[in-house]
């Protein structure tokens, strides 16, 4: 009987601890070279300069605007900082107050900055926000970018900053 509870106590931890660490899926790679690891039950897909990322049961519209998540890995030519700081000028000249929060990271093949910007969307009027990840590598700025409700995005924050690390370039 001893060997029984021990056995059901150790099962018990490991169906606990499972979530913590998010469960890694297959490895894409864009045809421009780019690769990155996706999530357990994610698919990718391929545009000319931008994957599509799609986490299980959500559909993306590209023709609208009000999707509820967005996901993409993007590679360019763009120093990131141009790029982060463009889309902060952008926000602000729309008149939307941003709460930003910007951090470093360890990536695949450097270092990466991580960049939140939180606002209440000024037409849809929903609490929105924008995740992004950099890292550059030989030259290309590879990013990730989450975009939608805040309470989508933040809910798969463990799942985003483990695409970001696995991020390799060309």
């Amino acid at each position: 009987m001893y060997w029984l509870s021990v056995t059901a106590r150790a099962a018990l931890i490991l169906m606990l601890a499972a979530p913590l660490a998010p469960a890694k899926g297959k490895k894409h790679t864009h045809p421009d070279g780019f690769s990155f690891e996706l999530p357990s039950g994610w698919t990718a897909e391929n545009g000319p300069d931008a994957v599509l990322l799609l986490p299980p049961g959500v559909k993306v519209d590209p023709s609208r605007e009000d999707n509820a998540e967005v996901y993409t890995v993007r590679a360019s030519r763009v120093e990131a900082a141009d790029f982060v700081n463009s889309m902060r000028i952008n926000l602000e000249r729309s008149g939307v107050k941003v709460a930003a929060t910007d951090e470093t990271f360890k990536g695949g093949q450097g270092m990466g900055t991580m960049h939140i910007f939180d606002f209440d969307h000024p037409e849809r009027k929903v609490a929105y926000r924008i995740r992004l990840f950099t890292v550059l590598v030989k030259g290309w700025r590879l990013t990730l970018v989450g975009r939608g409700l805040r309470e989508k995005v933040s809910g798969r924050e463990g799942q985003l900053r483990e695409i970001a690390r696995s991020m390799e370039g060309r």
